[in-house]
């Protein structure tokens, strides 16, 4: 029906304040649509609800002193501790010993394989940390069920505009034509040269692609810096996006912990994007996180469809394939950072050593991975750093 829908799963929530400052600085505040949604769980063949602390006390896949120690855990994570102390301890080990074998394998575990695949027992427990924090924030405080907002008319909503304030306020935004090199001039950043040879000359540089970019827009860069740049690691992502006929849950979330099932998760967009009376958009996703050289991100598009298909029949019985109207596979190499052991010891400055160029990326928002608001946070950062013509200090920690 050529409604617009998100490439890849967005949602916002009210602790949010970066983006929900844009979006009111745009004038969309008005095109929010706040939903309570809901979480279930599927595991040892049944699904169960998960969305509340009273469901978490009835989770079944787990038995009741697994439970008491799940949720101890995660109350743990949520309220005290530090990411800096996290971040010297394996979520491999910690999780299983605090939370509890059968948590561990049946929670924590799919969870992590979904996320850092082959490099689940490398990751600290940092990003548990934050990650923890996180959910914590989809409720409102001193409210207990989940809140998020979708832009009515998806993301595009907010971009255009976006759009229209760069033209009423003479901003130049330059698309579909690419940077080939950032020029020196003695030694420092001074300009960019594009595809078609042009040269832009600017007083300063920020570079806000992935890393692995940097050093090919600029071989010239040597020293421990840009060997920091060169060592960075992303994963990437493959996320399936199909419109559905009729919704297939009332949940916004379903988690899935099943051997015979490829994936750990669907995210069901039917109820979080209705509003004013009307129908919301029968789309889902399901993503899954890896290094580009593994299943599923090397595995054939029709292949991969065929095997989400036999999974979510058996997640969702009244699913079957004749009920996908239209169904794309998406990859990004560079979906988010590959943050094991140390990294905090990894992240690169802002105020790179070329004077004149700066960087602001994923790279830096550690100990959280991705994100529209948090990478608005980083904007800011950015702008101070590139009014002042010196590094800046950031935190990303949510509290």
């Amino acid at each position: 029906d050529s409604k617009p829908i998100d490439r890849y799963y967005h949602f916002i929530m009210t602790a949010d304040t970066h983006l929900l400052e844009l979006i009111d600085a745009m004038g969309v505040r008005d095109r929010l649509n706040w939903v309570e949604t809901e979480t279930q769980f599927y595991a040892n063949g049944r699904m169960y609800r998960f969305t509340s602390p009273l469901d978490l006390l009835r989770f079944g896949a787990l038995g009741p002193i697994d439970r008491v120690r799940f949720i101890a855990t995660m109350a743990y994570l949520t309220k005290f501790g530090s990411w800096q102390n996290m971040e010297t301890k394996r979520a491999c080990q910690f999780l299983p010993r605090w939370g509890g074998r059968r948590a561990w394998d049946v929670v924590f575990r799919p969870m992590l394989n979904m996320k850092f695949g082959e490099l689940t027992d490398q990751m600290s427990m940092a990003w548990m940390w934050a990650r923890s924090r996180m959910v914590k924030q989809y409720r409102e405080k001193g409210v207990a069920r989940e809140r998020r907002a979708w832009v009515k008319g998806s993301l595009k909503t907010l971009l255009d505009a976006c759009d229209r304030w760069f033209d009423q306020n003479n901003v130049t935004v330059e698309r579909h034509n690419p940077a080939e090199r950032i020029v020196l001039d003695g030694g420092r950043a001074v300009g960019v040269r594009d595809r078609e040879g042009r040269e832009r000359r600017f007083d300063r540089i920020l570079f806000c692609a992935p890393s692995t970019e940097l050093t090919r827009l600029l071989p010239e860069g040597q020293g421990p810096y840009f060997d920091l740049i060169r060592d960075q690691r992303y994963f990437g992502v493959t996320c399936l996006v199909a419109a559905l006929s009729e919704p297939l849950s009332p949940y916004f979330w379903t988690y899935v912990s099943d051997p015979r099932v490829p994936f750990v998760g669907v995210i069901d967009y039917a109820s979080f994007t209705r509003h004013d009376g009307g129908q919301g958009q029968n789309v889902i996703y399901i993503p899954h996180y890896s290094l580009t050289h593994v299943a599923p991100y090397t595995t054939p598009d029709a292949d991969l469809l065929a095997d989400y298909c036999r999974a979510l029949s058996r997640v969702f019985p009244g699913f079957s394939e004749s009920k996908i109207r239209e169904a794309r596979i998406l990859r990004d190499p560079t979906a988010a950072i590959v943050c094991d052991g140390r990294y905090s010891q990894r992240i690169p400055a802002m105020k790179t050593p070329v004077p004149g160029l700066f960087l602001a990326n994923l790279s830096q928002i550690y100990p959280q991975d991705r994100g529209l608001s948090v990478g608005l946070k980083l904007a800011q950062y950015a702008v101070e750093a590139l009014e002042r013509d010196a590094d800046v200090a950031m935190d990303f920690a949510p509290y």
